[in-house]
């Protein structure tokens, strides 16, 4: 269990650092902003719109971050049985990017272009496996027996 949730909070740490790292140090302003009127826009249909990104957005988009994390080593610790660490790593991380693909399909009905579409899957299978791999190298523990 400790192995798991050293694994879990490294990869949900990946997911939180990187993806606002690569919103604000890569992304072009006006993709960005692109971004942002979309979720505001699924705020708004959702009710919660508040005017405004204060620190409960932050902290909400942290927490869900570090959620994935621990979604991304449940499903390593599931795929580790009868394959190799990397391998499992690697469908771990595939899972994640079903995540990543629910919530691109949700921004594309309210408004996202299709380039910036695009540019956030790329990104995200990146990041899916980055996270994976470097939660699986922090697991410690020897592979479950099948």
């Amino acid at each position: 269990m400790r192995s798991y949730l050293l694994a879990s909070l490294v990869a949900g740490l990946v997911y939180a650092i990187a993806g606002p790292l690569f919103v604000h140090l890569v992304l072009p302003q006006e993709t960005v902003d692109e971004f942002v009127e979309t979720f505001r826009s699924i705020e708004g249909a959702a009710g919660t719109d508040s005017g405004e990104l204060g620190v409960w957005h932050v902290a909400l988009a942290l927490a869900i971050r570090l959620l994935f994390g621990f979604l991304t080593m449940a499903a390593f610790a599931w795929f580790w049985r009868g394959s190799s660490r990397f391998r499992a790593a690697r469908r771990a991380g595939l899972v994640a990017l079903l995540g990543y693909v629910a919530l691109l399909g949700l921004q594309l009905t309210h408004g996202l272009s299709v380039h910036a579409a695009l540019i956030a899957f790329g990104y995200c299978v990146l990041e899916t496996q980055f996270a994976a791999h470097l939660g699986a190298l922090a697991w410690r523990q020897a592979p479950p027996k099948p």
